[in-house]
């Protein structure tokens, strides 16, 4: 084993917050086989498998300089991340309503960034619906979804809200039913008392 390759492979993992899962699938690997090559406990061909490692590792930085855009901070930039910081500080709820190309969803990436693990960021999609987003927020928070319970996932969730310092923020919150939003602020802000920041809602 190359451990040079292992910290690397440990360090990009959490500083680019992938699962092992994921770079396992773009590895083209099974999940276990990175898991107990990071327990130092993998039998198969390390010298292939480092080298899957090494490959995928130079596709992600290269993929990050090309998204790599200098973030102007203009004042919009600057009132929306004081809103959600302040969502984030008082554990309290923001709604942030503007224009588009007012840099809401810029700056809900950019906190986001600077704030990797206390930050829920979910972009909703079109169709999102109550379950949908229970299962983004668990997997933002590493909880476990397989084979438990919707109401203990939600049970689950609020818990690992409250004892951490969270703000869980949904972009493109008007594309959320109107019951999808009630129980998003329930769970979020009533159960977990954590702070919720809603982005792009109509006025």
């Amino acid at each position: 084993m190359n451990l040079g390759i292992k910290e690397r492979l440990e360090e990009a993992l959490e500083n680019w917050g992938i699962s092992q899962a994921q770079a396992a699938r773009e590895m083209n690997y099974a999940p276990s086989v990175i898991s107990s090559y990071l327990k130092d406990s993998y039998n198969g061909d390390n010298q292939k498998l480092e080298g899957a490692i090494v490959q995928w590792l130079a596709r992600q930085l290269k993929g990050r300089e090309r998204k790599r855009v200098p973030v102007v901070e203009t004042e919009d930039l600057r009132r929306i991340t004081n809103a959600i910081q302040i969502a984030h500080v008082e554990k309290d709820i923001a709604l942030i309503v503007s224009d588009a190309g007012s840099q809401k969803s810029t700056a809900a990436a950019w906190y986001t960034k600077h704030n990797e693990k206390s930050v829920v960021l979910i972009n909703v999609v079109s169709g999102m619906n109550r379950r949908m987003l229970v299962h983004e927020i668990a997997r933002q928070l590493s909880i476990d979804i397989m084979k438990v319970a919707y109401n203990t996932l939600v049970k689950n969730i609020a818990d690992t809200l409250n004892e951490r310092d969270m703000v869980v923020i949904l972009d493109k919150a008007d594309y959320l039913r109107a019951d999808a939003l009630e129980f998003t602020r329930r769970l979020v802000y009533d159960l977990g008392q954590s702070g919720l920041v809603l982005i792009g809602l109509r006025a």
